[in-house]
């Protein structure tokens, strides 16, 4: 059942102010806080309490006029934050969408200067039975707009240990006032939860939760278009600050990253209609101290995964001659301890895109969330390719390496077996192409190259 307040300071006829001494319970569902509209005298300051219990939502629908600005109604939720502050609205008429309070207390404060700012009150309770459950586990991401009508989805960690830190992802630089519609529940069924914190707070929060499992729901039409992802607690603990990044096809992120705390900190940057990235430029801040081991980390897919870090780039290191990397996933992580460093990722429309960068790139294979970087007795393929390539003297040849440039990785002693084939143009625009079949890799990753 509906909690609805309609709340409305208006000049019209007065009628006696009354504030009232107890909170307002479900022993009531619906009702009025007076007759009819209501004149708040000067020097008032008054506040209604609502106690609202687990199995119910609060809805306040609010339209104002105040005399003068100080004439203020502040609305606070279960976790006595302002949500609502009238004197926000530089409009002396205003209208404002509903705004929901979850279980726990919500209260309305009432300051009157002027003497013409007027009030009326009416409420109803709502309950939270009939509603839908969407389970997600974490390191899994997922739409907001996704969460419709009587629906809610609970992350749920990958152990019974494990808790749950949820953070919500946008495009880079936005701004998502929306993320404040949705309500994050301490637990997996949202009639028992207790209210956690609406997600607007996760943006700059790790808030952990108390159990392996949290729940998000919103009840307001107004749907966010970010989304959110959910990590194991254990897994952002080395982490002063976490940030999930979207980007779409076709487009380029150029930024900043910067870490001068104690613990690292880390981007998940998640291509939410591709499946492939280009990593085109990682150029560090030498004003930055490098005693102190300013890195940064390339890490498959989220934290959760628990995936072995696949690159390692410091202070000391040449960044510009490893770059372009291809990237063969939508997902992926970049660890950042004690540095500064400007970075650019441009998200290709497709894989063949891709094979148009002379470039260093890890096998597609190595993205897979099933695959391990040092299994062994696994063939790990990739390919490559250098279109317009012109090899006009039959002494003229084209040869892979595989490592490190000018330092090959891999010796006789660790028994890999690397076979390649040249193809033939496929088209007249086309060129050489080259496929790499490698067995047995214990602890090192891939990268290739073209020597000519």
């Amino acid at each position: 059942m509906k909690v609805t307040l309609l709340f409305v300071l208006l000049s019209s006829a007065t009628l006696g102010f009354t504030c009232p001494t107890n909170p307002i319970t479900t022993a009531t569902l619906t009702g009025n806080l007076s007759l009819g509209v209501t004149n708040v005298p000067p020097g008032t300051n008054c506040t209604f309490m609502f106690n609202i219990p687990n199995y119910y939502v609060l809805l306040i629908n609010l339209s104002a006029t105040a005399g003068y600005k100080e004439d203020t109604v502040t609305i606070f939720d279960s976790n006595n934050a302002p949500i609502f502050v009238s004197s926000d609205n530089p409009m002396p008429d205003f209208h404002f969408p509903p705004i929901w309070i979850p279980a726990g207390s919500a209260k309305i404060q009432v300051i009157g200067v002027s003497g013409h700012s007027q009030f009326l009150v009416s409420y109803t309770y709502e309950s939270l039975d009939n509603y839908q459950r969407i389970r997600k586990r974490t390191g899994e991401y997922f739409s907001l707009k996704s969460i419709v009508y009587n629906t809610y989805v609970t992350i749920t960690s990958s152990s019974p240990k494990e808790k749950v830190i949820l953070t919500p992802g946008m495009k880079q630089g936005g701004i998502d006032n929306t993320l404040q519609n949705y309500f994050v529940y301490d637990g997996e069924d949202i009639t028992e939860a207790n209210f956690l914190g609406r997600l607007s707070e996760f943006k700059s929060s790790m808030k952990k939760s108390s159990g392996q499992s949290v729940s998000i729901i919103s009840f307001s039409d107004t749907k966010s278009y970010s989304y959110v992802l959910g990590n194991d607690a254990s897994t952002l603990q080395p982490f002063e600050k976490y940030s999930v990044i979207l980007t779409s096809k076709g487009s380029e992120m150029h930024g900043v990253m910067n870490d001068i705390s104690v613990k690292e900190s880390a981007y998940t940057f998640i291509c939410i209609d591709c499946s492939t990235n280009s990593w085109t430029q990682l150029a560090f801040d030498f004003v930055g101290n490098i005693q102190y081991g300013g890195h940064i980390t390339l890490q498959n897919l989220t934290p959760t995964h628990r995936k072995r870090k696949m690159a390692k780039y410091d202070m000391m290191t040449f960044t510009n001659q490893y770059f372009t990397e291809i990237l063969h996933t939508e997902i992926f992580t970049l660890n950042m301890h004690l540095a500064k460093a400007e970075y650019n990722v441009y998200t290709t429309q497709n894989d063949n895109e891709s094979r148009n960068l002379i470039s260093w790139r890890h096998p597609p294979c190595l993205w897979n969330s099933e695959n391990e970087i040092g299994d062994i007795l696994k063939y790990y393929n990739t390919s490559a390719s250098q279109p317009r390539t012109a090899l006009p003297a039959s002494s003229d040849h084209l040869s892979p390496e595989i490592g490190h440039q000018g330092r090959l990785a891999f010796s006789a002693e660790t028994k890999i077996r690397l076979s390649f084939e040249i193809q033939e143009p496929r088209s007249a625009s086309d060129g050489y192409h080259i496929s790499f079949s490698i067995v047995r890799i214990l602890s090192f990753y891939i990268n290739s190259f073209f020597s000519f």
